[in-house]
């Protein structure tokens, strides 16, 4: 397997007392901490954010998503949660935990799964983009609904194999691959995750674009001349 950029995600089965955070540091490079279940709030979410921001790990929220609770319901308590700690350019994208759940009580059923596509679209139109998690399996159970190709994916797929499985066979962001223990990080179990290239950042909206790895200077020189001759006719 080439290189890959790894990470973690955490919710309140992991107390963020557990996690030498300096040594996660050492090793991983982002972190997705859970800041909703349905419309309640993961009471560990803003240490998890401040202890991994504290070591330059980059962070990530997402939400798991209950299909039993109103969706609007679900966004509001999610921003409550994740606006205070500024999520924003440099934090991967807000992430949408689709699974099954039927023993805590939410069908898997495609209708009452639909809403969650309107949850990703309020997602790209507060932040830009948006991530869903899943797997094959659960996907499948769904009826398979095209829409998820709109959005980033971080799928679940426990393998030896160097390529995961995924919804629709489209190209994976983020895979967690493995959960266990990581020595001398964390005893108890860590969801372990890799990304594909370079992290999905969030950006300024409202920054230029950046000029791309080999620009056309001729292009940019012209661009210059004419906003000089603009400025001084």
């Amino acid at each position: 397997m080439t290189e890959l950029i790894r990470g973690v995600d955490v919710s309140s089965h992991q107390s963020s007392d557990a996690i030498v955070w300096a040594e996660l540091a050492k090793t991983h490079r982002f972190l997705i901490a859970r800041a909703t279940y349905g419309t309640r709030p993961d009471p560990t979410f803003a240490e998890h954010v401040h202890r991994a921001r504290d070591v330059g790990i980059v962070t990530g929220a997402y939400a798991f998503f209950r299909s039993s609770q109103d969706a609007q319901a679900q966004l509001d308590v999610f921003a409550a949660a994740v606006e205070p700690l500024g999520m924003g350019p440099g934090w991967l994208p807000p992430a949408l935990d689709l699974e099954s759940n039927v023993s805590n009580g939410d069908p898997l059923s495609a209708a009452k799964y639909a809403p969650a596509e309107a949850v990703c679209e309020a997602w790209v139109q507060r932040w830009g983009r948006a991530i869903v998690y899943s797997n094959i399996s659960t996907w499948s159970a769904l009826g398979n609904p095209e829409w998820i190709r709109e959005h980033l994916l971080w799928v679940a797929h426990y393998t030896l194999a160097s390529v995961p499985r995924t919804p629709l066979d489209l190209p994976w962001h983020i895979w967690q691959h493995r959960v266990s223990p990581l020595p001398g990080v964390m005893a108890g179990d860590l969801d372990q995750n890799f990304a594909a290239a370079a992290l999905p950042l969030l950006a300024d909206p409202g920054a230029p674009a950046l000029l791309p790895l080999d620009p056309d200077w001729d292009a940019v020189r012209r661009d210059r001349d004419d906003l000089i001759k603009e400025r001084d006719p």
